[in-house]
């Protein structure tokens, strides 16, 4: 497989995100724990699986989409990660029967346990499209035939492009909205039949409209 590299901004601005996400962790945790929103697409994802099947989460967070799965799907194995450190301990202290670790989705290549789903949700933001579409060739190569992939994020609408962004602590960060014609050919690219994707519409609060997708595919080369 060909190395698609990051570039030095990219790097940088990755880094940045996991320094507010980190210094940030607990009110990230208090204000976007409830993921009922994205049920459709999570249960999607999770029906798809193999009884007992084993999901490596990437940016997992404070842990609440691991809590949200597993009380509706007691049966699955999730390795919640995310390259905040602190965010990994909220999702033990909320999932003490998982094992959460530190790990970065950069490196995906180099996980070595074997898993039949990937999931991903609201990670590609931070992701550019080289370190994307890397990603995404990765994921095919952790999985196996038949195996599962879920990735979330903003796209790309009329009003909200890729671009810095201010969050409500006064922190900067450059977000991107991948289009989502370019992230369905990204998956297809990989190696991945999609089996379910949907666009959510929400108000932001700066008057523009919030494009929030997810998508559900599922390995089909060996």
């Amino acid at each position: 497989m060909k190395k698609l590299y990051f570039s030095a901004m990219a790097d940088d601005n990755y880094l940045k995100a996991k320094r507010i996400f980190s210094q940030h962790a607990q009110l990230y945790r208090d204000r976007f724990w409830d993921v009922s929103r994205y049920a459709g697409s999570l249960s999607c994802f999770a029906a798809s699986l193999p009884k007992g099947a084993r999901v490596l989460e990437l940016g997992c967070g404070p842990g609440n989409v691991t809590a949200f799965l597993l009380e509706r799907y007691a049966d699955l194995t999730i390795y919640p990660t995310d390259f905040s450190p602190e965010m990994v301990a909220l999702a033990q202290q909320e999932n003490p029967s998982c094992e959460a670790s530190v790990f970065d989705v950069r490196q995906l290549a180099s996980w070595e346990r074997p898993v039949e789903g990937i999931l991903s949700g609201f990670v590609i933001p931070y992701l550019n499209e080289a370190d994307t579409r890397t990603f995404l060739k990765e994921a095919a190569d952790v999985l196996p035939a038949g195996g599962m992939l879920y990735v979330s994020g903003m796209v790309e609408n009329a009003t909200q492009q890729s671009g810095e962004r201010t969050n409500s602590q006064g922190d900067v960060l450059y977000m991107y909205y991948h289009r989502l014609s370019d992230l369905l050919d990204w998956v297809q690219e990989s190696g991945f039949h999609v089996t379910f994707q949907t666009v959510d519409y929400y108000p932001a609060g700066d008057g523009t409209t919030t494009s929030d997708c997810a998508i559900v595919a599922r390995k089909i080369t060996a």
